[in-house]
């Protein structure tokens, strides 16, 4: 866990979020599976995978949703 990207996020998701990192790829934040949270209507329910670590946060803001 990249505890600098973890500080960037808005700390109400935090008990949301299992690992968040960067690496040649882009940038990966994984949902708890057990968190009680998940992503809707983003193309997968606990895996972010973004070029930009600003995208990774807008999929958050649109798409993470308590349930």
């Amino acid at each position: 866990m990249d505890i600098k990207l973890l500080k960037k996020i808005p700390e109400k998701y935090h008990a949301a979020i299992a690992d968040i990192y960067q690496d040649g790829d882009g940038y990966w934040c994984m949902i708890g599976c057990k968190s009680g949270w998940i992503l809707e209507g983003y193309y997968a329910n606990f895996v972010i995978h973004e070029d930009a670590f600003k995208e990774v946060l807008a999929v958050i803001r649109q798409s993470l949703k308590k349930i």
